[in-house]
C-alpha cells in the first residue's frame, strides 16, 4: 500500500466503527446485552440489520427492532434507557487502543503530518465517540469528530459545506450506509473491510487490517 493512499485529496472523512476501530464484535455484544430479555430469535433479526447496516445509528436499529421486527411501539423514554444501556457498555469496552486498525492509524497520523484535514462521520452516538477518541489519543488529528443523531449523510454534507475551500474528497468506509452518503455528497469513496463494497466507489483496500 502506498504511503500516501490520500494523495490528490484535500480532505478525507472516517467512519469510525470497523474503520478505525476494530468494534464490530463488541458492538454486537452490545445489543445483545440490551435486549437479553427478548427471544433470541428477534435479536438475531436485529443483529443481521445490524451488519447490513453499519453507518447506520443505534437509535435507527433499536427502532427497526422494536417497530420492524416486534411491531410494538417504543416510547422515546424507552430509547433513550437502551441508547444509555447501550453507551455504558461501549464505553466500558471500546477504550483500548489495543482496537485501533494501524493500517487507518498510520494513514491518520500521515494526513495530520501532512496538514491535510481530516474528519470523522460516524453512526455511533457524537458524545461517546468524542469520548472514545480522546481515549485512544487520536482525537486531536481530526478537525471534527461527528456522529448520531445526525445522519451520516447530513454530517458529510456539512463537513464539505463548512469547508468550501477544500476541492477533492474522499470518504472511507466499510458499509453500503457509507457508499451513499459519499454517493450523495458526490465525491470518492474507498471500501474497505467487507467484500461487498469491492465494486462500488472508486478504490477497495485490499490489505486493511
Amino acid at each position: 500500500m502506498s504511503s500516501d493512499v490520500f494523495q490528490g485529496y484535500d480532505g478525507v472523512i472516517w467512519d469510525y466503527d470497523g474503520v478505525i476501530l476494530d468494534s464490530d464484535e463488541i458492538r454486537e455484544f452490545g445489543f445483545v446485552e440490551c435486549l437479553k430479555a427478548f427471544p433470541s430469535h428477534e435479536v438475531d433479526q436485529l443483529l443481521a440489520f445490524h451488519r447490513e447496516n453499519g453507518g447506520l445509528s443505534r437509535f435507527v436499529k433499536f427502532r427497526h427492532f422494536f417497530e420492524v421486527i416486534r411491531k410494538e411501539e417504543l416510547t422515546e423514554e424507552r430509547l433513550s434507557q437502551l441508547c444509555a444501556k447501550f453507551s455504558s457498555i461501549m464505553r466500558q469496552k471500546l477504550e483500548s487502543k489495543s482496537l485501533l486498525l494501524q493500517c487507518a492509524i498510520r494513514q491518520i497520523q500521515h494526513n495530520h503530518q501532512m496538514g491535510r484535514p481530516q474528519f470523522i462521520a460516524s453512526g455511533s452516538a457524537q458524545d461517546e465517540l468524542r469520548v472514545l477518541c480522546k481515549a485512544q489519543d487520536i482525537d486531536t488529528y481530526f478537525d471534527g469528530i461527528f456522529g448520531s443523531p445526525t445522519h451520516k449523510n447530513d454530517i458529510v454534507a456539512a463537513i464539505i459545506r463548512e469547508r468550501p475551500e477544500l476541492d477533492t474528497w474522499c470518504l472511507i468506509g466499510d458499509s453500503i450506509n457509507d457508499f451513499h452518503a459519499a454517493e450523495k455528497s458526490n465525491i470518492d469513496f474507498f471500501g474497505v473491510r467487507n467484500d461487498s463494497l469491492k465494486t462500488r466507489g472508486n478504490r477497495y483496500l485490499e490489505d486493511w487490517q
